[in-house]
């Protein structure tokens, strides 16, 4: 009895894996579906949200903002690494007109000490930036080369669309530490 039971179960066995069922029978194979792009929409203009001055737009962005304009320029990624060891801070900027450079001029402040957290100037950053098309955004990192620590942040924020040439290189960015503070701290 038991040899005629492992007879009619490898009989079972080979009928169930060998014969296709009816829905293996009748399927094609697959089309790859390809996807498409879905268009950007056209910003709008002039932006809102933003203090402008003279056919020049300047926003200082969320964090939610800046993490969403992150992830979609690869090209800030190298910049926005120094901003885990030095204060930074970031703009929104863009023009009626094209600019063929970015000057921007920022101030950071910080904590007297570790138990005075009376504010004082630590120093000013210059940035230069790329140019930029007729109402195109664009996301400026100011990089100090103060250490990131409680209590620092850069404001007083001044822009300046240039339409001229420079002599200056572009990309750049230099930080002037306030002598003030140095003798002081010194």
């Amino acid at each position: 009895m038991k040899r005629k039971l492992d007879i009619f179960l490898a009989v079972l066995l080979i009928l169930t894996v060998s014969v296709p069922s009816t829905s293996e029978a009748t399927l094609k194979p697959a089309t790859k579906a390809t996807a498409k792009p879905i268009p950007s929409p056209t910003p709008l203009w002039p932006p809102t949200g933003f203090v402008a001055k003279d056919g020049v737009y300047a926003k200082i962005p969320t964090g939610k903002e800046l993490t969403g304009v992150l992830s979609a320029k690869t090209a800030l990624a190298s910049e926005v690494k120094l901003c885990k060891k030095y204060a930074c801070g970031a703009v929104i900027v863009a023009a009626e007109k094209a600019c063929q450079w970015w000057e921007i001029h920022s101030v950071v402040y910080g904590p007297t000490s570790d138990v005075d957290t009376a504010t004082v100037r630590y120093g000013t950053i210059k940035t230069i930036a790329k140019s930029t098309y007729s109402r195109e955004l664009k996301v400026i990192l100011l990089i100090s080369k103060e250490p990131l620590i409680t209590g620092i942040y850069i404001s007083g924020i001044k822009i300046m669309c240039q339409r001229g040439a420079t002599i200056i290189p572009y990309p750049s960015s230099s930080y002037l530490p306030d002598p003030a503070r140095l003798k002081t701290s010194g």
